[in-house]
């Protein structure tokens, strides 16, 4: 009889497993995982505002990743999740003096600086990615004249400047950026050098 009961009970928990691995992996259907490191290792994260452990999975696309914890600044940094972000490196700055101190006493510097460049390169191909533009950028013209270049927005999105132009520049600009595929009306364009005759001010 206790042999019946304990198969019984074996049943149940494997089926139970079972249950559990499927509900995770549809859950986790068309996510990808990412990982996030740190330095100091104990910081908090936050993924798009909610707290986060070090492995995650996201939806491919953008997301505000944070790191942070008491005495070192909040490290932010908008990331596009893709295959090619699998990783994420963070080292909050300290701030506060045992927070200074820590990183001296344990020489952070080298590994600070490997986080930093490594986390870098990952934004650099995350803009890439969502904005091919930026691959074709700066862009200039003498005979224009006008240059291209672009800026990043708070969420690392992008906007381009159009600078060093005449009214005619202007016109060849947007063409050029016609001629290269893009629809003007998807892009956001500004003009570092153009005053709105009615404002005063510069678009």
């Amino acid at each position: 009889m206790n042999n019946i009961k304990a198969k019984l009970l074996l049943v149940i928990g494997v089926v139970g497993l079972v249950v559990v691995l499927l509900l995770n992996s549809s859950s986790n259907a068309g996510k990808i995982r990412v990982n996030l490191h740190a330095l100091p290792e104990d910081v908090t994260f936050s993924v798009d505002g909610k707290d986060a452990g070090g492995s995650i999975f996201l939806k491919p696309g953008a997301h505000t990743f944070a790191a942070s914890k008491e005495g070192f600044e909040t490290e932010k940094h908008v990331v596009s999740v893709s295959l090619k972000t699998t990783d994420l490196y963070f080292a909050p700055r300290p701030i506060s003096e045992s927070a200074k101190e820590w990183a001296n006493q344990n020489d952070t510097t080298a590994r600070r600086e490997a986080y930093a460049g490594q986390m870098a390169n990952i934004i650099g191909e995350s803009i890439s990615d969502e904005s091919p533009i930026t691959t074709l950028l700066p862009h200039y013209e003498i005979a224009g004249p006008y240059s291209i270049d672009y800026g990043l927005k708070d969420d690392n999105s992008v906007y381009l400047l159009i600078g060093n132009s005449t009214a005619a520049g202007r016109q060849k600009a947007l063409q050029w950026l016609q001629d290269s595929g893009y629809k003007l009306s998807e892009l956001d364009i500004r003009f570092d050098d153009f005053v709105n005759p009615t404002t005063g001010e510069k678009q």
